[in-house]
């Protein structure tokens, strides 16, 4: 099972130094709950917290994530698909949001496009979308 999060950390490396400039937060909040039988140990409740983000590509203007509010165990039943990806700069602050006309699972940005895969039928299909300014 491949876990999704609403965190990323941005880092920065030059010459010896490695200097963390970003930390986003864990956004929507993710649900805990306690395992049975374990003693006071918990869990990520699946069925109640949002995948957030899924995958991540890169460029060197973007780091953008496909990003779902629907439950984990929902996103992993159907292939974690989605349609919103949402871009960051290299400092940590969200400057582009992107809604696709249907959902995707993986991606990368090649500018001027974006490309992205989804499973059609019994075959995988590549798609090009173009980066708006």
């Amino acid at each position: 099972m491949r876990l999704t999060s609403g965190i990323f950390e941005i880092y920065k490396v030059a010459q010896d130094e490695v200097k963390k400039v970003y930390l986003h937060p864990s956004s929507p909040i993710t649900q805990l709950t306690e395992k049975p039988k374990s003693g006071n140990r918990y869990t990520i409740d699946y069925k109640q917290s949002a995948a957030g983000f899924m995958e991540m590509a890169g460029s060197a203007e973007l780091i953008c994530f496909t990003h779902s509010s629907r439950p984990y165990s929902v996103e992993a039943k159907e292939g974690k698909y989605a349609n919103e990806i949402l871009g960051f700069d290299w400092d940590g602050n969200r400057v582009v949001k992107y809604v696709l006309p249907f959902a995707i699972n993986h991606f990368c940005i090649d500018s001027p496009s974006i490309y992205g895969t989804a499973r059609r039928d019994d075959h995988i299909v590549l798609y090009r979308f173009p980066i708006r300014a």
